[in-house]
């Protein structure tokens, strides 16, 4: 193989000597690798590469031209002495040697062009998840497709030779690959029940049934598998009875009864370091009727909002409902959702609010909505007219913004705590005891445990895991990612690399939403639900380091859509939706993102092309600030001017490294 390899499918990975290379972090520049393999080596047109990434109507042609030419320069750089041999230009063209690099999009290519069974085999074994997980570029869509199509078919293919040889079990495995990547295929969920019942497995076949059939129905409550499959399931059921070697499943039992209901889910894993919320939760409970979990992408939302149902559970004599709301798109169908979710069947000529507020009024349960953030119109609407007509019904919702509605209490779910490493003992034994009292560490170490076997906390490694957990912010979704990689590096290895966080964090659970397989898929999930005017505002505030003053973001940030007497008003919309923190202080408060969240943003902004041009506000406002400061450091003020330089001590820092200007940047520099 050769030392340079490339990963399309899935999240994108550049490695040498399978190392992951680490200076191609900017999206458009992975991009740009992904568009010339994806030629097969054919010369591209720079015109058309500059279009596919930065379409003219957006940017200027002359401007998208030179972020071809800049994102091609990071490339030579990325890519090192093998450049040379990787990269061919001329004025007009790009083309990328394929001879010098193993891409596993182009071995895909040539295995499924084969179309034997071996070459299938090895094609779906190449497969890792869709082309350029996580890309949102209209070019990727195409080629996207294309290659899902081509993996379902080879999929279909290689059961339909398994069955062919008497492998029923082979054949549903393969069977089951494809349902995963297309939960709604009918053909291939009726080929999953004759495979599973030819195996002899009818409780599987039967359980297929009923998971597709939940699924479409939270898609459309009204909706049913179609008849085909639907006497393809009586007819297993009916020969698993006769032979007495099945039982139903309890879901199938409950569907005949028309109990059908929404259970809680039971994650695989405990939940870690959350007793003291799970308390204040269930007493905010108790005094409210809607409580919503607000937090940052990743926190724990809905773990948290779990363990506090199936703790109140006892409470609610009608017990507790469950509605995930993560897939669904349309706000106008969130009380059919939560309808199906309840196991109300459609009446001909009345509404679906109507029939909930039949259902609820004479009852006492626990409503809880899951992922309310992309469609809280509708489940502000519905929570509020719910709650004033049914008494006997409290709500626990989790949403990166709060619903808005009169009463509702709302909760902020914290990251969970990490050490300092700087303060951290140098006794080997007494440090792993106090690393080991924190919670991020805690579900780090379990993570890693289950990840690789031998993995266990130490005194020599606490140092390096205590560092893990304070970079990724105490975020438990990043505490897991980073955990599954010491499978393959150790803790100190994972320390360095994460400097590339959302580079690093991926690979999450195949049974996770796709927005929450990735660090930068739940992050993106978050961005693209702001206003235009919002996503500019958060993409400037990058250039802050350790927070900022309104006063600050004022003038560095305000300029075209974002005029200066907005910015408060986009900050507090942004702490609303849980993507930037407010701290109080004596005196002013003051505002800050989390550092992945931060870098994400910084990416965003360099796209955007105004970079520059904001890091030169910021160096601007704060050598001011600092200038104004400078006499107080001396003599008596020392202390109060050092007081005030305390608060935006990184962003001073940040500003004198940028500089070349004045005697001030030295006395400045030397009192910090």
């Amino acid at each position: 193989m050769s030392p340079v390899t490339l990963r399309l499918f899935g999240s994108f990975q550049l490695l040498v000597d399978g190392q992951p290379v680490p200076g191609l972090r900017a999206r458009k520049d992975q991009w740009l690798l992904a568009l010339l393999a994806l030629a097969h080596g054919r010369p591209v047109q720079r015109t058309w590469l500059a279009q596919a990434l930065w379409p003219f109507p957006d940017t200027l042609e002359s401007r998208a031209a030179y972020n071809l030419r800049r994102s091609l320069c990071a490339l030579r750089h990325a890519l090192g002495e093998r450049a040379s041999c990787l990269l061919s230009s001329t004025r007009q063209t790009l083309a990328l040697d394929m001879a010098n690099m193993h891409a596993d999009v182009i071995a895909f290519d040539a295995a499924i062009a084969a179309g034997d069974l071996a070459a299938l085999a090895l094609a779906i074994s190449l497969y890792r998840g869709p082309l350029l997980g996580g890309c949102t570029e209209s070019w990727v869509l195409p080629e996207r497709e294309t290659r899902q199509q081509q993996y379902r078919q080879a999929l279909q293919t290689l059961a339909d030779g398994a069955i062919a040889g008497g492998d029923y079990a082979g054949a549903a495995g393969y069977l089951r690959q494809a349902v995963a990547v297309d939960p709604l295929w009918e053909e291939a969920h009726r080929a999953l029940m004759q495979a599973l019942a030819m195996s002899g497995d009818y409780n599987a076949a039967l359980q297929d049934y009923q998971d597709l059939t939940h699924r479409l129905g939270r898609l459309t409550p009204a909706a049913i598998p179609d008849p085909q499959t639907g006497a393809l399931y009586h007819q297993i059921r009916e020969e698993a009875r006769q032979l007495g070697s099945a039982r139903l499943p309890e879901s199938s039992l409950q569907a005949e009864m028309g109990r059908q209901a929404g259970p809680l889910p039971h994650p695989l894993t405990r939940l870690i370091g959350r007793e003291e919320e799970i308390l204040q939760i269930t007493a905010r409970l108790q005094s409210a009727r809607l409580v919503t979990l607000t937090g940052s992408g990743g926190v724990g939302k809905t773990r948290l909002a779990i363990a506090v149902a199936k703790e109140v559970a006892g409470d609610y004599p009608q017990g507790v409902h469950y509605v995930e709301l993560a897939a669904l798109r349309d706000a106008a169908l969130v009380p059919q959702a939560v309808a199906a979710g309840m196991g109300i069947r459609e009446q001909a000529g009345r509404a679906w609010i109507q029939q909930l507020l039949d259902y609820l009024r004479p009852r006492r349960l626990l409503l809880v909505l899951d992922n309310c953030e992309h469609l809280l119109q509708g489940c502000a609407r519905l929570a509020g007219g719910l709650l004033r007509e049914c008494v006997g019904l409290q709500i626990l919702a989790t949403s990166r913004q709060a619903l808005g509605i009169v009463g509702e209490i709302v909760w902020r779910v914290p990251s969970l705590p990490a050490p300092d490493p700087a303060l951290l003992p140098a006794d080997e034994e007494e440090r792993e005891r106090i690393v080991n009292s924190y919670a991020a560490v805690q579900l780090f170490v379990e993570r890693a445990e289950a990840a690789h076997r031998g993995f266990a906390l130490t005194g020599d490694n606490a140092l390096s895991i205590a560092r893990i957990c304070q970079r990724l912010d105490g975020i438990p979704l990043a505490i897991e990612l980073a955990a599954a990689w010491v499978k393959v590096l150790p803790v100190e290895q994972i320390t360095a690399r994460l400097q590339d966080r959302l580079g690093m964090l991926t690979g999450g659970s195949h049974m996770a939403l796709p927005r929450q397989q990735t660090l930068w898929a739940t992050i993106e999930w978050s961005y693209n639900l702001l206003s235009p005017r919002e996503q500019a505002l958060l993409q400037r505030l990058s250039v802050f380091a350790g927070g900022w003053t309104l006063e600050a973001a004022e003038a560095v940030c305000a300029g075209e859509e974002v005029e200066g007497r907005a910015v408060l008003e986009l900050l507090t919309c942004l702490a609303d939706k849980s993507l930037v923190l407010y701290t109080k202080m004596t005196g002013q408060g003051r505002y800050g993102l989390l550092e992945m969240l931060r870098e994400y943003a910084r990416e965003r902004l360099q796209e955007s092309g105004e970079s520059e041009a904001f890091q030169a506000r910021h160096l601007g406002y704060f050598l001011a600030l600092a200038e104004a400061i400078e006499p107080q450091l001396r003599g008596p003020n020392m202390k109060r001017g050092l007081t005030l330089l305390e608060p935006d001590h990184d962003n001073f820092r940040l500003a004198l490294a940028s500089s070349q200007s004045s005697d001030v940047d030295a006395e400045i520099g030397l009192r910090l």
